[in-house]
């Protein structure tokens, strides 16, 4: 390819593009003007970006299912919470790795728990970055290109 690319968060539509958060390209809505029909290396980006959403939503589903105590109240300290959050991490992948039994109705439970969200505004860029940001979604859009043929 020529450019090395860096690791990425990746992020909703309700995101604003940064450089270091890639978002889907936005899809034509009707008739609008100011979104153009996606190409198929467009297309081919979201594709791939929903589906890594969808496997990060996937694993801390698991995560939170196994350790629920992650989703529920929690009375520690602020000092401690990140420790608590990094061994229910390290204690998941050891069970992950070692093939431990999950128990799909700890999912269950954890999803039906969830409270609903509200839908997000779309959040504005401020960031002068926006150019370079559509620079890296694109040499990540010929990168997806290049890997299906």
């Amino acid at each position: 390819m020529g450019k090395p690319l860096g690791y990425v968060l990746l992020g909703e539509a309700c995101y604003p593009l940064q450089s270091w958060l890639m978002k889907a390209y936005p899809e034509e809505k009707g008739r609008r003007a100011s979104h153009a029909a996606l190409t198929e290396p467009q297309r081919l980006f979201n594709r791939r970006l929903v589906r890594a959403l969808r496997v990060s939503e996937e694993a801390l589903l698991r995560l939170r299912a196994r350790w629920q105590c992650l989703s529920k109240r929690n009375d520690c300290g602020l000092d401690v919470v990140p420790t608590m959050i990094l061994a229910c991490c390290i204690l998941h992948n050891m069970c992950e790795s070692h093939g431990d039994s999950f128990k799909a109705e700890w999912q269950v439970e954890v999803a039906e728990a969830e409270s609903p969200q509200p839908s997000h505004k779309q959040l504005i860029s401020t960031n002068m970055d926006q150019s370079h940001a559509e620079e890296i979604r694109h040499l990540f859009c010929d990168y997806f290109e290049q890997q299906s043929n």
